[in-house]
């Protein structure tokens, strides 16, 4: 096939069988469902907190600025999951932008490998992309089955496609509960993040374990810390909230 027959090919969207082909192809967890870990924080998420993470200097220079990814970062329990989904939203709601997710639990065997938050980042982005789905369905015509394709066969498409954007986050939460062995993806996550910051924006949460806080250093990556003092007001507002709903409840009911 000639170059030129090839880019025509990669700018026509595959039809709707075929793209439903690859979906099935591609296996992703069910990332939309209400039980799911996304729907789960979000629900979790309170009015009117997390605002001074917004108005941080460290925000502004990742999500205004364009400078290198972010990394927050806290102790278990300090609503890092609940910040990554509630940011997630926002950005669908608010922005002309993609917005890709995965939610890492070790506790989860589906969710604890980096295949996997690959194949959902495929399956949340495959509709937005002419170039990916051209990309994919070759994939899918060399007969590779689920089990034989390597995470390198899907992170290229990936990235070809993703860089391609005019905007689009890409949010990885919980990076320590990922399977062990793969610390080489922090350095992959962050590269792809400072390749072109202004228009990709990765948002990384984790626990603060030393192997990441060892390659999430500055200027590498910018970071803000869930700490308690930060959060206490958020804590606040959160209590008030849930008595306030329960008093409206208990009133509803009288």
């Amino acid at each position: 096939m000639s170059t030129r027959a090839w880019k025509t090919i990669q700018s026509l969207p595959q039809p709707p069988h075929v793209r439903a082909k690859i979906q099935k192809w591609l296996c992703p967890s069910e990332y939309t469902a209400e039980s799911g870990d996304y729907n789960k924080h979000l629900r979790s998420y309170c009015p009117n907190t997390g605002e001074w993470l917004r108005q941080s200097d460290q925000y502004f220079r990742w999500h205004d600025v364009g400078e290198t990814a972010l990394w927050v970062n806290g102790i278990p329990g300090s609503g890092k999951s609940v910040v990554a989904a509630s940011l997630a939203n926002d950005f669908d709601k608010h922005e002309h932008a993609v917005v890709l997710y995965f939610f890492f639990r070790y506790a989860n065997v589906e969710n604890r490998t980096l295949k996997q938050m690959i194949r959902d980042w495929l399956s949340q982005l495959l509709d937005h992309s002419t170039l990916l789905q051209a990309r994919l369905k070759d994939l899918l015509e060399r007969s590779m089955s689920h089990e034989s394709v390597t995470f390198e066969d899907l992170w290229t498409p990936f990235v070809q496609a993703a860089v391609a954007f005019p905007k689009i986050y890409c949010v990885a939460d919980a990076l320590d509960e990922m399977e062990p062995g793969n610390d080489w993806i922090l350095h992959r996550l962050t590269e792809l993040g400072r390749q072109t910051p202004s228009t990709l924006k990765m948002l990384l949460t984790s626990r603060q374990s030393p192997h990441i806080e060892k390659v999430y250093k500055e200027p590498l990556v910018l970071s803000i810390n869930l700490d308690r003092r930060l959060i206490d007001h958020d804590i606040a507002t959160y209590i008030h909230y849930l008595l306030s709903d329960n008093l409206t409840m208990r009133l509803s009911n009288d």
